[in-house]
């Protein structure tokens, strides 16, 4: 393979790879109504077998930050693929993408659990580290990547 055509494969593949992560989020938002749906249906059960809508009101928040996230996520992988691959600004970024797309995978999966009420703090925390992470994500894209000062520290969930 010549270098010119080297180049060109090296491109396209990573073309595709950021596109292949928009696709996954885009499938996951284009199923948000189900979401939401198994998420009412899971409070009314919870309802009416031992719980009051204010304590399975967190299960509903959840899923909202959950949804709103992936959206974030989605989009992230556009922005993600605009950045210099080289540069301090990518690397930070990639960072707080992988923080928040870990965070997302973890409240997914706990929102998946049929006990959830004795994962309700556990769900309760994920929610909230979950939008620090998305709201510091979005804040480096609005202001830039590099002003440390700009960024909300989660180490403590971590």
């Amino acid at each position: 393979m010549k270098p010119n055509e080297k180049n060109k494969k090296k491109i396209l593949d990573r073309y595709l790879a950021y596109y292949q992560k928009y696709l996954e989020y885009d499938a996951v938002l284009k199923n948000s109504k189900d979401i939401r749906e198994k998420c009412t249906a899971k409070m009314c059960s919870l309802q009416s077998e031992q719980s009051t809508l204010a304590e399975v009101k967190f299960i509903e928040i959840a899923t909202e930050v959950l949804i709103e996230c992936q959206g974030v996520l989605k989009y992230s992988c556009v922005y993600n693929y605009y950045l210099d691959d080289q540069t301090h600004e990518n690397h930070i970024f990639e960072i707080l993408q992988d923080h928040l797309t870990k965070t997302v995978k973890t409240l997914a999966e706990v929102l998946e659990t049929p006990a959830i009420l004795r994962k309700r703090k556990e769900t309760v925390d994920l929610t909230g580290v979950a939008q620090i992470q998305k709201d510091n994500l979005l804040r480096g894209v609005e202001h830039g990547l590099v002003d440390i000062n700009s960024v909300r520290s989660t180490d403590v969930y971590e």
